[in-house]
């Protein structure tokens, strides 16, 4: 009972300074795009199964995981600018509820941040497509940095730039990799149902949080 109340009852907004989300599938609404990708992909299987792996084998220890980090972009480096290149011809669209969260966040002076395994040139030109540049306080891209999901790197260097420590930091996504990460990080995480993993599978995770859309998670606030 009380993991069910935890994780879809309210007070977000007490219990944390800074909300970190995920793009595609998250905030944007990409859903059968993602989809159709996960079938075309052909290390897309590759990638499932290293996130079972991780899974079982539970928190590696630190040269472990930058070995499997290593591994698994030099695999998947090459095929995400295409995938890139195909969202420019798709127009971006926020999810359900994905501008109200921003909204409501920036009126109650959090730190609001991205950080996505998409390039970077991507992303800024989706936000400003969009009009919501303002409401983020740092825009990070996976592939900018070297280190795509579940890399914790990212996530790490926002915690270090906007100085919020990692109690009080949310992450936001609609994938197991995002949860990996942000455990990798030690980081409390957030399953976003709207997006390419069901609710089931996030919630195989145990993440803090799992909600099915952004409605639900502006409703936690």
């Amino acid at each position: 009972m009380d993991m069910v109340k935890k994780r879809t009852g309210k007070g977000l907004m007490n219990r944390f300074d800074l909300f970190v989300f995920d793009w595609d599938g998250t905030l944007s609404n990409v859903r059968f795009e993602r989809a159709l990708n996960e079938r075309l992909n052909p290390f897309w299987m590759h990638r499932k199964s290293e996130q079972r792996i991780a899974l079982e084998k539970g928190k590696r220890k630190e040269e472990d995981e930058e070995r499997q980090i290593k591994a698994r972009t030099s695999i998947e480096g090459s095929f995400a600018p295409l995938v890139d290149l195909y969202f420019t011809f798709v127009k971006p669209k926020l999810g359900d509820g994905s501008l109200d969260v921003l909204k409501k966040l920036k009126k109650n002076g959090k730190k609001v941040a991205l950080f996505t395994n998409a390039a970077e040139w991507r992303i800024h030109k989706e936000l400003k497509l969009l009009g919501i540049e303002q409401y983020f306080d740092m825009v990070v891209s996976g592939q900018g940095i070297g280190a795509i999901k579940p890399s914790p790197k990212g996530l790490r260097y926002i915690l270090d730039k906007l100085k919020v420590k990692k109690n009080r930091t949310l992450y936001s996504g609609d994938m197991t990799d995002d949860l990996i990460m942000a455990e990798y990080a030690g980081v409390p995480s957030c399953g976003m149902a709207c997006g390419l993993d069901s609710y089931t599978r996030l919630e195989e995770m145990k993440p803090e949080y799992v909600f099915n859309d952004m409605k639900e998670f502006g409703d936690a606030l």
